[in-house]
């Protein structure tokens, strides 16, 4: 992971000297991520390997958008990101919406997603109680963000129930984002519009989820990206500091914890305290993807001016 995110600092460093063709420039600008709090903490506080699948996420983008169309190339960084975790395989139809032909839509799907269902697949044979709690049916832990965080205040039961209605709003609104922005914005863009979408309306979300946008963003929407690092440094900074089991996040490696971790670890006062903390987080991610949605849906220069004609 450590290797990820320093390969990840040189790809947008790359990405900005072409755009910006000033090294010193380029330095600066890829320092967003080089000295991330959000990328560093994923890695070495918690020992998380998002940067694996960032890197070929990055990749797939900066290949699609150089080309302007989809590619095998996209198609084979896709694919890496969704067998180094599935979340990349979200980004899917930010690709399609470039493909010209219905052969192009098949052969991209086919190239990203198959290799995932096949590994998926034969791993469920050999453990199928694991793979349908830990992959097939994961949906994170509600009560900690977002529109699960009314959970607090519910019946158990109806807490279950309000989570499975989260699922399925998340489910719609990403039909909904894709339908509006197909054929509509950058490949950068459209993708990072759904992790967003997944942000705002997940029923669970960990902080290390924060990491999947950040090297797309920078490429993509660099000003919000800056605001969401603030923003997000400052919750899981509080986060770190203030959980009841303070310290754990450090001794990661070790895998050793301490009678309070097992004692408020998941329990109501810890869903309640990460909910209010983690609140300004979700309201500004609800913010991006209103305004980002609006950028993407800005009429064109021909569009504006047939409506002007």
């Amino acid at each position: 992971p450590i290797l990820a995110d320093t390969t990840i600092s040189l790809v947008l460093y790359a990405w900005f000297f072409e755009k910006e063709e000033r090294p010193a420039t380029a330095f600066k600008l890829s320092l967003w991520y080089a000295l991330n709090p959000i990328a560093i903490a994923t890695c070495t506080l918690q020992g998380q390997f998002e940067s694996l699948p960032s890197l070929f996420a990055l990749l797939a983008v900066i290949q699609a958008t150089r080309s302007n169309t989809v590619s095998v190339k996209s198609a084979w960084w896709l694919c890496l990101g969704g067998l180094a975790k599935t979340w990349p395989l979200i980004l899917l139809p930010a690709f399609l919406s470039r493909a010209e032909t219905a052969k192009q839509k098949i052969v991209f799907t086919a190239i990203a997603v198959l290799p995932t269902v096949i590994s998926v697949g034969v791993l469920y044979h050999f453990a199928p109680d694991a793979i349908s709690h830990h992959v097939l049916g994961y949906r994170g832990r509600s009560g900690m963000w977002g529109l699960t965080a009314l959970n607090n205040l519910l019946s158990e039961d109806a807490g279950k129930l309000w989570s499975r209605i989260v699922f399925y709003l998340l489910i719609s609104a990403w039909l909904i984002v894709t339908a509006k922005t197909w054929k509509r914005g950058s490949v950068g863009q459209c993708a990072c519009l759904g992790i967003l979408t997944f942000y705002v309306f997940t029923s669970g979300m960990g902080p290390q989820y924060c990491a999947w946008i950040l090297a797309l963003a920078l490429i993509s929407d660099f000003s919000r990206a800056r605001l969401f690092t603030v923003v997000a440094t400052l919750c899981v900074g509080v986060m770190y500091l203030c959980t009841p089991y303070n310290g754990e996040y450090f001794n990661y490696i070790h895998q050793f914890h301490s009678p309070l971790f097992w004692a408020t670890n998941m329990k109501p006062y810890h869903l309640r305290m990460a909910a209010l903390n983690f609140l300004p987080l979700w309201l500004f991610c609800i913010g991006w993807l209103v305004g980002l949605l609006r950028d993407v849906l800005k009429p064109t220069t021909d569009e504006a001016k047939l409506i002007t004609d």
